[in-house]
């Protein structure tokens, strides 16, 4: 498996893991002052396997992005898993 930390707007705990054709992201606000969190991957969506209710797809191409609400989560880790390709 690989893992890679990926940049969001706005500062957030970030981590990203691909495995078997399929990846997870793992999203935090630890420090609880935000309502929401964008994130950028250069993969496009597949099928979403797995995803926690707050965490939506809001963009498939040519990247993915996904947007985390974190109004209420106090902290806790948000995920979401989809198989993906790398974009071209």
């Amino acid at each position: 498996p690989r893992w890679a930390d990926l940049p969001s707007a706005p500062p957030a705990s970030v981590v990203l893991r691909e495995q078997d054709g399929k990846l997870t992201l793992a999203v935090a606000d630890p420090t609880q002052q935000k309502d929401q969190i964008t994130i950028t991957l250069p993969y496009l969506a597949g099928t979403v396997i797995e995803s926690d209710e707050n965490v939506t797809i809001t963009s498939a191409e040519p990247f993915t992005v996904i947007t985390v609400d974190t109004k209420g989560c106090e902290g806790t880790t948000s995920t979401i898993t989809f198989e993906a390709t790398p974009a071209a």
